[in-house]
C-alpha cells in the first residue's frame, strides 16, 4: 500500500523536529494519502500473479449493467484509465487492457 505523510508546511515541520517543541503560529496538520484505488488493483495481482506488471483493471460487469473501471493497475493508470471511464472507453485508451471481475 503506498502511503505518504505529508506535512501541510514542511518547513515548520523540520524546524519543530529540529527544536522539539510547538510553535504556537506552526498550526501544522499532517495529511495522510493513500491510494487505495492502486491497492485493490495491487491485491488482485497478489491473488492472480500473472497480472503483475500489467496494464488491468477489476471491472464490472458489462452484461448485467454499465461495465466500469473501479480500480486500475499502475501501468493501466499510466495509460490513460482512469476510476470509473466505461471498459469499451479503457480498452480504447489501452489497446492491450486486461479486463478482471470484482471479488
Amino acid at each position: 500500500m503506498n502511503c505518504v505523510v505529508r506535512s501541510v508546511c514542511q518547513n515548520r515541520m523540520v524546524r519543530f523536529a529540529a527544536t522539539g517543541r510547538a510553535d504556537e503560529r506552526m498550526n501544522v496538520k499532517p495529511i495522510l494519502y493513500s491510494d487505495v484505488d492502486c491497492f485493490y488493483a495491487a491485491v488482485e495481482a497478489m491473488l492472480n500473479p500473472a497480472l503483475k506488471g500489467k496494464a488491468f483493471a477489476v471491472c464490472g460487469s458489462s452484461e448485467d449493467r454499465h461495465g466500469i473501471v473501479l480500480a486500475k493497475s499502475y501501468e493501466a493508470k499510466a495509460k490513460g484509465v482512469k476510476t470509473a471511464m466505461t471498459t469499451w472507453q479503457a480498452k480504447q485508451a489501452c489497446p492491450g487492457l486486461i479486463c478482471v471481475p470484482p471479488q
